[in-house]
């Protein structure tokens, strides 16, 4: 993946979306039986069909004896996954707020995000992340700092806040908000930036604790219906701003248990990226960084000013 997508391919996109999308969306894509690739949509690891409501490594803890090719088969799509030893519901994930429980095959989106350290305003910022004192807090606790790759849900990533003096600040954070009540754990990845601010679980967020999470470029997967009307994801996309090589999310943080975690905020897709999914991220201008995370700034005249003009790319 170049540094910069390049957007010639955007009208071969184009053109297979209104065809009905490739051949292999149009078959549903691997089956989850024969194991899941490496690379494949999150959203779809969660279609096993059970509840898991503890991590992976406490379940082969429990189960020593169980036979190891059953054992294999039901947890293989968790080993897919760098770093997701999560407790979840595989068929229960509230993905945004504003709404009951919805069909994550359908809501869920941006739960990828790639940082390429080539680039040097990334590697300055990765940097100052890693001499955090948070950095290390984290690491006792399991969750190291991803400094480059792929970002998933649950990784501690760098993100962009203001100090408690109110300066511009790199702070370490783990991507997802806990909702507490709920059997297991159950995370809330990403908000829509038109409820956030008048919905409880992230009023405060929106009003005083607001973030960029610096990445390169996103991931989204094309979602097309398969006979019987279920959701199936299809062809992986690189999505970024039109001519820069940095993605500035936006998302919204809060303290749990003493660290920093992170939703990222959605929006309306743009027309070019609609056949995609019907949600992106809020993204900014590099020059509107500062007045996102100021807490005195309103709000609304910095995220309507929100990048639209994006390219992307197969993946």
């Amino acid at each position: 993946m170049r540094k910069t997508i390049d957007d010639r391919p955007a009208a071969r996109a184009r053109a297979e979306a209104e065809a009905g999308g490739p051949a292999e969306a149009e078959a549903g894509g691997p089956d989850l039986a024969d194991g899941i690739p490496e690379g494949f949509p999150y959203r779809q690891i969660l279609l096993l069909g059970r509840p898991v409501h503890e991590p992976y490594s406490r379940f082969r803890a429990r189960h020593p004896r169980m036979d190891p090719g059953r054992r294999a088969k039901i947890f293989a799509p968790f080993d897919a996954l760098r770093g997701f030893d999560l407790a979840l519901t595989a068929k229960r994930v509230q993905v945004e707020s504003g709404s009951r429980e919805k069909d994550f095959r359908r809501e869920l989106m941006c739960t990828r995000f790639y940082i390429d350290i080539s680039d040097e305003e990334l590697r300055d910022i990765i940097s100052a992340a890693e001499g955090s004192a948070l950095t290390d807090r984290f690491l006792r606790m399991g969750s190291p700092l991803h400094t480059s790759g792929e970002i998933r849900p649950t990784d501690v990533t760098a993100a962009i806040a203001t100090s408690r003096s109110g300066k511009r600040t790199v702070f370490p954070m783990q991507w997802g908000f806990h909702l507490s009540g709920r059997t297991g754990t159950t995370m809330l990845l990403n908000a829509r930036s038109e409820t956030a601010a008048q919905k409880q679980t992230f009023r405060e967020s929106w009003r005083t604790h607001r973030c960029i999470l610096p990445a390169s470029y996103y991931f989204e997967w094309e979602h097309h219906k398969d006979p019987s009307g279920r959701q199936t994801a299809g062809q992986k996309y690189a999505i970024q701003p039109r001519g820069s090589a940095v993605t500035w999310l936006c998302g919204l943080y809060r303290m749990e248990e003493g660290l920093p975690r992170f939703v990222v905020l959605t929006r309306q897709p743009s027309d070019d990226i609609a056949f995609i999914h019907d949600r992106m991220p809020v993204i900014l201008p590099a020059d509107l960084i500062d007045q996102w995370i100021d807490p005195a700034i309103d709000t609304s005249k910095v995220i309507g000013r929100a990048v639209t003009d994006v390219v992307f790319e197969t993946a």
